[in-house]
């Protein structure tokens, strides 16, 4: 689908595309729905989906407000009040025998 522009932020969109039979929901026809979802790959974000579903209905999600900008050293911290574990599994298993 190539690239597009949306909300200012540059996106990658790709269109994937789905067939139900039309015997699996009672119908004579196959059914066709497509969703098509634009990427801002740098930010590595979905910024919109749009679909089209016969059975379901269309839709669009867009994601707005977006503002990409350095963010605080803190949050990345782990609170105080927690305690980092080390949950890493053995590399050999006991024998339970």
């Amino acid at each position: 689908m190539g690239e597009r522009v949306i909300n200012g932020i540059h996106a990658t969109g790709t269109r994937y595309t789905e067939l139900i039979p039309g015997a699996k929901v009672g119908s004579e026809k196959d059914i066709v729905v497509t969703r098509d979802v634009w990427i801002d790959q740098e930010m590595n974000v979905v910024v919109l989906i749009e679909g089209v579903d016969p059975l379901s209905g269309n839709f669009r999600m867009r994601l707005s407000g977006i503002a990409a900008r350095d963010q605080k050293s803190d949050l990345f911290e782990v609170p105080k009040e927690y305690r980092v574990r080390d949950i890493t599994p053995p590399s050999v298993l006991p024998d339970v025998r």
